[in-house]
């Protein structure tokens, strides 16, 4: 409970990437990491809730959308990390291309984690479809993924070769999405 950037972890953190001089660095990601806690509690929290009135679910939609955009904000930590520890730095570009890549894993995710998150109680952003659309959900996700999509095509155009050919190349060495 709480506001998670307060908590004794978040400190911990703080004072870890302090003490190695990157926490300038990544404490704008942090704060979206915060904003996703916060988001993912309300919406679980909400969701324990009878369905409201249309203009209600739909403000819930839509911040499941905003933490289904942000979600992945520790994979954009780590690189940016990784970049300020090797002395690297990483293009605006390329941070908004990872952050739609990331954002697409974590929605397969969902799909895949569906019946098992609605179990769970866990954030799932196809069971905020679910709920604020019913049998509906479907289509109204294809709609929203084909924007997640063209989003995604959007930052990848405005990369360079270099950049791409190394997003590539890493992904398919990991053996990875994208």
């Amino acid at each position: 409970g709480g506001d998670p950037s307060q908590a004794p972890a978040a400190a911990a953190l703080r004072q870890f990437l302090t003490g190695r001089g990157v926490l300038d660095d990544v404490q704008a990601m942090l704060d979206i990491g915060y904003q996703y806690w916060t988001l993912e509690r309300r919406l679980i929290n909400d969701w324990k809730q009878p369905i409201g009135d249309a203009a209600h679910e739909d403000a819930l939609l839509r911040c499941a959308c905003l933490a289904s955009s942000i979600k992945s904000f520790d994979y954009s930590v780590l690189a940016l990390l990784v970049a300020s520890l090797t002395g690297r730095t990483v293009s605006k570009e390329m941070m908004l291309f990872l952050g739609a890549c990331f954002q697409l894993v974590e929605i397969e995710d969902d799909l895949k984690d569906y019946e098992k998150d609605v179990e769970k109680g866990a954030f799932n952003i196809y069971a905020a479809f679910v709920r604020r659309y019913g049998e509906a959900a479907p289509d109204r996700l294809r709609v929203w993924i084909a924007e997640r999509e063209k989003y995604y095509l959007e930052k990848r155009a405005v990369l360079t070769d270099e950049q791409l050919n190394f997003h590539v190349a890493r992904n398919e060495a990991q053996g990875g999405a994208g």
